[in-house]
Protein backbone atom coordinates (compact mmCIF):
# COMPACT_ATOMS: atom_id res chain seq x y z
CA UNK A 1 0.00 0.00 0.00
CA UNK A 2 1.00 3.76 -0.79
CA UNK A 3 0.35 4.57 2.63
CA UNK A 4 -1.80 2.85 5.78
CA UNK A 5 -2.44 5.89 7.32
CA UNK A 6 -6.26 5.42 8.49
CA UNK A 7 -7.94 7.27 11.46
CA UNK A 8 -6.00 6.19 14.63
CA UNK A 9 -9.69 5.49 16.78
CA UNK A 10 -9.76 2.08 14.77
CA UNK A 11 -6.42 0.88 16.96
CA UNK A 12 -8.74 1.61 19.92
CA UNK A 13 -11.72 -0.87 20.33
CA UNK A 14 -14.04 -2.53 18.71
CA UNK A 15 -17.06 0.14 19.78
CA UNK A 16 -14.51 2.77 18.91
CA UNK A 17 -13.68 1.35 15.54
CA UNK A 18 -17.90 1.12 14.77
CA UNK A 19 -18.23 4.82 14.01
CA UNK A 20 -15.48 5.49 11.60
CA UNK A 21 -16.23 3.09 9.84
CA UNK A 22 -19.86 3.91 9.21
CA UNK A 23 -18.73 7.46 8.77
CA UNK A 24 -15.27 6.80 6.94
CA UNK A 25 -16.72 3.96 5.10
CA UNK A 26 -13.77 1.96 6.30
CA UNK A 27 -13.76 -1.52 6.85
CA UNK A 28 -11.64 -5.00 6.95
CA UNK A 29 -10.66 -5.84 3.88
CA UNK A 30 -8.33 -8.28 2.17
CA UNK A 31 -8.48 -11.43 4.55
CA UNK A 32 -8.47 -13.90 2.01
CA UNK A 33 -5.29 -12.06 0.59
CA UNK A 34 -3.33 -11.66 3.43
CA UNK A 35 -3.57 -15.16 5.07
CA UNK A 36 -6.94 -14.37 7.30
CA UNK A 37 -5.60 -11.05 8.65
CA UNK A 38 -7.96 -8.22 6.95
CA UNK A 39 -6.58 -4.24 7.42
CA UNK A 40 -8.79 -1.17 7.19
CA UNK A 41 -9.32 0.05 4.14
CA UNK A 42 -12.00 2.11 2.26
CA UNK A 43 -11.46 1.96 -1.98
CA UNK A 44 -12.41 5.68 -2.19
CA UNK A 45 -9.75 6.80 -0.57
CA UNK A 46 -6.87 4.79 -0.56
CA UNK A 47 -4.55 3.56 -3.13
CA UNK A 48 -2.41 0.32 -3.29
CA UNK A 49 1.14 0.10 -4.14
CA UNK A 50 3.09 -3.04 -5.19
CA UNK A 51 6.62 -3.05 -5.33
CA UNK A 52 7.08 -5.77 -7.54
CA UNK A 53 4.90 -7.57 -9.96
CA UNK A 54 6.10 -11.03 -8.31
CA UNK A 55 4.44 -9.64 -5.15
CA UNK A 56 0.99 -8.30 -6.69
CA UNK A 57 0.37 -11.89 -8.01
CA UNK A 58 0.78 -13.15 -4.71
CA UNK A 59 -1.40 -11.44 -3.39
CA UNK A 60 -4.69 -12.04 -6.18
CA UNK A 61 -3.11 -15.32 -6.25
CA UNK A 62 -3.29 -15.18 -9.66
CA UNK A 63 -0.52 -14.07 -12.81
CA UNK A 64 -0.99 -11.45 -14.70
CA UNK A 65 2.58 -11.72 -16.94
CA UNK A 66 1.44 -13.85 -19.93
CA UNK A 67 -1.52 -15.52 -21.81
CA UNK A 68 0.57 -17.93 -22.98
CA UNK A 69 -0.24 -21.72 -22.21
CA UNK A 70 -3.30 -20.47 -20.12
CA UNK A 71 -5.61 -20.34 -22.72
CA UNK A 72 -8.80 -21.01 -19.77
CA UNK A 73 -6.98 -17.63 -17.79
CA UNK A 74 -10.14 -17.18 -15.94
CA UNK A 75 -10.33 -20.36 -14.63
CA UNK A 76 -6.91 -19.63 -12.66
CA UNK A 77 -8.81 -16.13 -10.92
CA UNK A 78 -9.36 -17.02 -7.66
CA UNK A 79 -12.92 -14.98 -7.03
CA UNK A 80 -12.05 -14.81 -3.34
CA UNK A 81 -8.94 -12.62 -3.28
CA UNK A 82 -11.20 -10.21 -5.77
CA UNK A 83 -11.13 -6.21 -3.55
CA UNK A 84 -12.93 -3.42 -4.03
CA UNK A 85 -11.35 -0.43 -6.86
CA UNK A 86 -9.10 1.23 -5.05
CA UNK A 87 -8.84 4.62 -6.06
CA UNK A 88 -5.11 4.36 -7.64
CA UNK A 89 -3.92 0.87 -8.17
CA UNK A 90 0.20 1.06 -8.73
CA UNK A 91 2.69 -1.64 -9.61
CA UNK A 92 6.97 -1.38 -9.60
CA UNK A 93 8.38 -2.57 -12.27
CA UNK A 94 5.39 -4.05 -14.35
CA UNK A 95 6.32 -4.13 -17.76
CA UNK A 96 5.25 -7.56 -18.30
CA UNK A 97 1.71 -7.06 -16.88
CA UNK A 98 -1.52 -8.39 -18.61
CA UNK A 99 -4.51 -7.17 -17.34
CA UNK A 100 -7.78 -8.93 -19.31
CA UNK A 101 -11.17 -8.12 -18.74
CA UNK A 102 -11.75 -11.19 -16.30
CA UNK A 103 -8.59 -10.07 -14.32
CA UNK A 104 -9.65 -6.64 -14.07
CA UNK A 105 -12.51 -7.51 -12.81
CA UNK A 106 -10.39 -9.87 -9.95
CA UNK A 107 -8.93 -6.07 -9.46
CA UNK A 108 -12.15 -4.69 -8.90
CA UNK A 109 -12.30 -2.18 -11.88
CA UNK A 110 -9.29 0.04 -9.94
CA UNK A 111 -10.42 3.61 -11.62
CA UNK A 112 -6.80 4.34 -11.99
CA UNK A 113 -3.99 1.81 -13.12
CA UNK A 114 -0.34 3.13 -12.67
CA UNK A 115 2.84 1.40 -14.02
CA UNK A 116 5.22 3.33 -11.21
CA UNK A 117 8.91 3.43 -11.39
CA UNK A 118 10.56 4.02 -7.79
CA UNK A 119 13.17 6.15 -9.30
CA UNK A 120 14.44 7.63 -12.65
CA UNK A 121 11.54 8.02 -15.90
CA UNK A 122 9.42 5.20 -16.44
CA UNK A 123 11.08 2.77 -19.50
CA UNK A 124 9.31 2.18 -23.22
CA UNK A 125 8.73 -1.38 -21.72
CA UNK A 126 6.10 -0.02 -19.38
CA UNK A 127 5.09 1.91 -22.03
CA UNK A 128 4.26 -1.02 -24.01
CA UNK A 129 2.57 -2.64 -21.63
CA UNK A 130 -0.12 0.26 -20.76
CA UNK A 131 -0.42 0.61 -24.49
CA UNK A 132 -1.76 -3.35 -23.98
CA UNK A 133 -3.70 -2.68 -21.09
CA UNK A 134 -5.54 -0.48 -22.93
CA UNK A 135 -6.72 -2.28 -25.47
CA UNK A 136 -7.36 -4.96 -23.93
CA UNK A 137 -9.58 -3.06 -21.76
CA UNK A 138 -11.09 -0.89 -24.29
CA UNK A 139 -14.83 0.31 -25.18
CA UNK A 140 -16.88 -2.62 -25.43
CA UNK A 141 -14.03 -4.95 -23.69
CA UNK A 142 -16.09 -7.91 -21.99
CA UNK A 143 -15.06 -10.85 -19.50
CA UNK A 144 -15.11 -14.19 -21.02
CA UNK A 145 -18.90 -14.89 -19.46
CA UNK A 146 -20.26 -11.71 -21.49
CA UNK A 147 -19.92 -9.23 -18.75
CA UNK A 148 -19.46 -5.65 -19.60
CA UNK A 149 -16.66 -3.73 -17.68
CA UNK A 150 -16.04 -0.14 -16.72
CA UNK A 151 -12.91 1.08 -18.20
CA UNK A 152 -10.37 2.76 -16.06
CA UNK A 153 -10.27 6.47 -16.08
CA UNK A 154 -6.33 6.50 -16.73
CA UNK A 155 -3.89 3.72 -17.84
CA UNK A 156 -0.40 5.43 -17.51
CA UNK A 157 3.40 5.00 -16.67
CA UNK A 158 5.00 7.43 -13.98
CA UNK A 159 7.75 7.80 -11.31
CA UNK A 160 6.40 7.53 -7.39
CA UNK A 161 6.94 11.07 -6.85
CA UNK A 162 4.49 11.88 -9.84
CA UNK A 163 2.51 9.10 -8.42
CA UNK A 164 2.24 10.52 -4.74
CA UNK A 165 1.60 13.77 -6.27
CA UNK A 166 -1.35 13.00 -8.17
CA UNK A 167 -2.95 11.21 -5.32
CA UNK A 168 -2.34 14.09 -3.02
CA UNK A 169 -3.69 16.42 -5.65
CA UNK A 170 -7.04 13.92 -6.41
CA UNK A 171 -7.68 13.92 -2.90
CA UNK A 172 -7.38 17.92 -2.33
CA UNK A 173 -4.64 17.45 0.10
CA UNK A 174 -2.56 20.47 -0.87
Amino acid sequence: MLSYDFPAILYISSEARELPTRILNYKRSFRSNLNGRGIYYNPARDSLLFHSLPLFEKFFGSNFTSLADRPDRYQLIDQTKAIEAPLFLAINFAWELCITPDTFKLLGQPRNIILARKSGPPSNMDGYAVDDIIRALGPGAETTFGEHITPPRRVCRMAFKELIDSIVSFLGLR
